[in-house]
């Protein structure tokens, strides 16, 4: 989760699902975990019609640097020092995957992107929850 420093919840480590009751959530409609957030947020007790949809990450992070609610983002987001991210106490997981033709040429930038992703360590996104 994600908020302005100034919010209320700011201050928080941890925060319960039930926390976000009467709040104005941002939530990432186009996101492919969109229906299981939403089904958390119902078996929370959360009414939907608080949450207010977005169509880019730019917008969320726009309306959350404004202090205009709370956002529910990927711990992966790129956030800067505008915004604090908050540990839920439910989580969801995603996979991502690169595929490539095995034997097909690489350009140059396409095999340095490869190698990047194949170098970087991703422990540090497991368990964690934004």
């Amino acid at each position: 989760m994600v908020v302005h420093p100034g919010h209320a919840l700011a201050g928080n480590d941890r925060l319960g699902v039930r926390d976000l009751s009467g709040l104005r959530i941002i939530v990432r409609s186009y996101c492919e975990l969109w229906p299981e957030c939403r089904a958390m947020l119902e078996a929370n007790g959360i009414d939907l019609r608080q949450c207010h949809e977005v169509n880019s990450d730019h917008d969320a992070i726009g309306l959350l640097e404004s202090g205009l609610g709370v956002g529910l983002l990927p711990v992966s987001t790129l956030i800067g020092d505008n915004l604090c991210a908050l540990a839920l106490d439910q989580t969801l997981d995603r996979a991502l995957c690169l595929y490539v033709v095995a034997g097909r040429q690489r350009s140059p930038v396409l095999n340095s992107f490869v190698n990047l992703l194949r170098a970087t360590d991703w422990s540090r996104f497991e368990g964690e929850a934004a």
